[in-house]
């Protein structure tokens, strides 16, 4: 009787196992990884089959992070050894991926748990994998059921992953789903419209419109369209090329290599605004670059918009700006989603890659909740340029052909505003920007669908369209021009030579398109919520504002960064100081110099910087304003802080451009064309009377005034000119601007 209890008992038991089967954690040491990503409005359906075959991705945590950091401060730092060495896709995976065993270790992780490895990358942050939803769920223990959303079937895990304690330390997060969570920031105007024709009292942009109403043409003339560049579109969805043909020939762009590349698995046509999307990207690049190679890179039928990022970061390296016309609310993104963004930003900066992500296009309340004012998850990164959106005044000809740019105004759609993510990075601390976190976006351009929109081709017909969804893709074709002009091998992070030449025009009393269109009028509220308001200057709707391109592309590789930690605000060039009025000196630290310091002086020279005066010394350390009265003195200045901490002092010159005092001999810009043999001055008070002294040398030869515009031709020997850093100085009947700095690369 015995016997039969225990035999009883055994049965039940087996029974029970195979009710409830023992977990893996209860006979391995599991470590939870990544909870259920789903969106609220999902609507649960079923389990998922369990022979069902689905992809899904592994992402490995970031090593070495502080160091990357650093790297890529001195890959922006002219002074620096590391200045414009870019890493390649397997050097940045050797310092920053995980170790090659570790890495080694998962791949076989999955494969000994019948998960196939569909792609490794160089970086060694991500895994791709596929296998049948039984295998999945055994491996991470998890559960994987099918959801409905918006009339589509999605797969998603609806418990949390699970992976060995030795490797989940290496994990950051474990994608097992099918939802796409980014979406086009796309407006389109619902009617047809014929190009260049003037349609129920209102035209479009074309690209020769666009070309004219952003000042493109000086670099045409000079062949500058984007030979030998590459322009990356992140992309999602196919598209057909012949309407990206026909758009090439309606506006007479001549034929180029346009490309499209799977990132995975199947290249699928989703339709709707996601294919528009794409054309768009495609055509309006290439309007801006005409003669520019594009290639567009498109997510598998399971994938979200990373996984054509992490192919061109891994794959194309040699492809030096990237266009992303995605967003999501950064509210409603978990941190791991924005943290892989990030890191892939990261590597795309030290690889040389500038990477643009247009803003949104829901104004301050990217949510649209009307509940919080937020931004685009995706563009509020520091290590990508984010652009907002304006509204576009023209005038043009009875045919709709765009004669002469006019005005600007904020775009009320334009996305913008701080992050509460990403803290203030440090070129915006340098030009004066105080909120404490991130703010976007950076530039801007034509963003309304409306006012007046762009042409586009879909499915054969000549639409109009809009969002910040154009005016990204329109600045990477910008960009690439900007980058056959300076011939360089990439920018990276362009924001800390954009913020340059922002603050550079800011504090001149320059015209007020010097390299960029500043938008003051407008904001960007919506929603039944107050945005923000467009002002001179930066400001969080337009950024610095649009460009004017010919301005923009000449000078932006000439723009050193400032690498100090100290910005001198007002005055800091351009400005004309009266005598015997208290002007308000103001100046800015970095955090790290600011934690430092212990008291400071503030110096003024006349003399070019050979000697200085104290004008208030022992200043205390939060101090970053004084006023002072410049008495009886004539000539142009440098204001000098002089920054001491606990070990030492630390002597910054603050003022590569001049500050003048009673005179209005003045520098704002200078820059020497190699490709035109010409430096130009760009400045108040110029005359064709003038003496040059470039690093210290005086150069006398004939000089031409054109408005604001003093050029001078000649060979970079007869300049004196050397590789880098050079000065200059301009001197008429006897009176000295101070020596401003520019660089030859």
């Amino acid at each position: 009787m015995a016997k039969k209890v225990f035999l009883l008992i055994i049965c039940i038991f087996c029974l029970l196992t195979i009710i409830f089967p023992t977990t893996k954690a209860q006979v391995e040491n599991l470590e939870p990884v990544s909870k259920p990503f789903i969106p609220l409005q999902a609507r649960l359906k079923t389990a998922a089959p369990a022979n069902m075959l689905i992809s899904g991705t592994l992402y490995f945590r970031l090593k070495n992070e502080s160091t990357l950091d650093e790297l890529l401060r001195e890959q922006q730092n002219p002074t620096s050894e590391n200045y414009q060495k870019w890493l390649t896709p397997t050097q940045f995976g050797e310092k920053f991926g995980v170790s090659k065993d570790v890495y080694q270790m998962v791949i076989s992780w999955l494969e000994s748990s019948n998960i196939k490895v569909t792609q490794s990358w160089s970086n060694r942050l991500r895994l791709d994998f596929q296998a049948s939803v039984s295998t999945l769920q055994k491996a991470f223990q998890t559960q994987i059921q099918l959801f409905e959303l918006d009339n589509q079937i999605y797969y998603a895990n609806s418990q949390t992953n699970y992976l060995p304690s030795n490797l989940a330390l290496e994990i950051m997060d474990v994608k097992l789903n099918s939802f796409l969570f980014t979406e086009p920031s796309l407006k389109r105007q619902p009617q047809d419209i014929l190009p260049t024709v003037i349609d129920r009292g209102r035209f479009a942009i074309g690209p020769q419109d666009l070309h004219v109403a952003y000042n493109f043409k000086p670099l045409f003339a000079n062949g500058i369209e984007g030979q030998g560049q590459k322009i990356g579109i992140i992309a999602r969805s196919d598209f057909d090329m012949s309407d990206v043909n026909t758009y090439r020939d309606l506006f007479k762009l001549p034929a180029v290599n346009i490309v499209k590349i799977p990132a995975g698995g199947e290249i699928i046509d989703r339709g709707g605004i996601e294919t528009l999307e794409v054309l768009l990207d495609t055509q309006l690049s290439g309007a801006a670059a005409p003669k520019a190679d594009i290639q567009v890179v498109i997510a598998d039928r399971d994938s979200e918009i990373d996984q054509s990022l992490t192919y061109f970061l891994n794959v194309l390296p040699d492809t030096k700006i990237l266009s992303i016309s995605f967003g999501a609310c950064e509210k409603f993104l978990f941190p791991q989603f924005v943290a892989i963004f990030n890191n892939l930003y990261k590597q795309a900066a030290a690889q040389g890659q500038t990477v643009f992500v247009s803003s949104g296009d829901r104004g301050a309340n990217d949510c649209g909740d009307g509940q919080s004012l937020q931004v685009n998850g995706l563009a509020s990164s520091p290590f990508i340029v984010g652009v907002g959106g304006t509204s576009l005044m023209v005038e043009s000809d009875a045919n709709g052909n765009v004669t002469a740019y006019q005005d600007e105004q904020v775009w009320q759609g334009s996305g913008g505003g701080i992050s509460v993510m990403f803290p203030r990075p440090d070129f915006q601390t340098l030009a004066g920007i105080t909120q404490t976190g991130r703010t976007v976006p950076d530039v801007s351009l034509l963003a309304d669908f409306s006012r007046p929109g762009f042409f586009v081709v879909e499915s054969g017909v000549t639409r109009v369209i809009g969002g910040t969804s154009a005016s990204a893709p329109v600045w990477a074709g910008i960009l690439a021009l900007t980058n056959q002009f300076s011939k360089t091998d990439g920018f990276g992070n362009a924001n800390h030579r954009i913020y340059q030449l922002g603050k550079q025009q800011e504090t001149s009393a320059s015209p007020r398109s010097l390299f960029f269109n500043d938008i003051t009028v407008g904001n960007n509220s919506g929603g039944g919520l107050d945005g923000y308001q467009a002002r001179p200057g930066y400001d969080l709707a337009t950024g610095w504002g649009t460009p004017n391109v010919d301005r923009f592309a000449r000078s932006l590789a000439s723009v050193p960064d400032k690498v100090d930690g100290l910005f001198l605000t007002f005055p800091n060039g351009g400005e004309v100081l009266p005598q015997n009025q208290a002007i308000n000196i103001r100046w800015i630290l970095s955090q790290d110099l600011a934690a430092k310091t212990t008291n400071q002086d503030l110096m003024l020279s006349t003399d070019e910087g050979k000697t200085f005066q104290t004008i208030a010394s022992n200043l205390a350390a939060n101090l970053r304003s004084f006023d002072f009265t410049p008495t009886k003195i004539t000539a142009t200045a440098l204001f000098r802080i002089v920054v001491r901490t606990n070990s030492s002092s630390q002597i910054i010159d603050t003022s590569d451009a001049n500050i003048n005092i009673g005179t209005n001999l003045r520098i704002d810009f200078a820059r020497y064309s190699i490709l035109d043999n010409r430096l130009e001055v760009i400045g108040e008070g110029l005359s064709t009377k003038v003496k040059l002294l470039i690093n210290g040398v005086s150069i006398n030869r004939a000089a031409k005034l054109t408005e604001d515009l003093l050029f001078f031709k000649g060979k970079e020997k007869k300049f004196k000119l050397k590789k880098g850093e050079n000065t200059l100085v301009i001197e008429i009947n006897g009176i000295r601007s101070a020596t401003y700095k520019f660089f030859v690369s």
